[in-house]
């Protein structure tokens, strides 16, 4: 009993390594062209966007004048970070920030372009700001 294989186009000459190429060169080459337009369309009809980021080191207070009496979250490494990422949240902070930069915004707008977070167990608050205007 035989059996036989089928002929996988072993007659044509386009076979081999590059002939799916040399087949469907208009399909590929069209493919590429139109993927370029895309890329190119969206590069220049997506506005740009600028971000930038610093790292704060929080050390917790070792006072020992009293000058922060009652206020025992600025003596433990753990909270300190967490009060002061709150603090730079406060829209007295952000009128500083606003008037020392000169920047022509309100507070709330200003925080909502900026995310403040406290890095968990490092003493460290990252702060981030996203705009479209450098």
């Amino acid at each position: 009993m035989s059996t036989s294989r089928p002929n996988l186009g072993a007659d044509q000459p386009s076979v081999g390594r590059f002939g799916a190429l040399r087949h469907h060169w208009l399909l590929i080459t069209l493919t590429v062209t139109l993927c370029v337009a895309v890329a190119v369309i969206y590069s220049v009809t997506t506005p740009q966007r600028y971000q930038a980021q610093s790292d704060l080191q929080v050390q917790p207070t070792t006072d020992s004048t009293n000058l922060f009496f009652g206020m025992n979250v600025l003596t433990d490494p753990t909270t300190a970070p967490q009060i002061v990422g709150r603090s730079l949240r406060t829209v007295k902070v952000t009128e500083g920030v606003i008037d020392r930069l000169n920047l022509k915004t309100t507070p709330r707008a200003l925080l909502m372009k900026v995310k403040i977070s406290p890095i968990q167990q490092s003493g460290i608050v990252s702060i981030s700001a996203k705009d479209e205007d450098p």
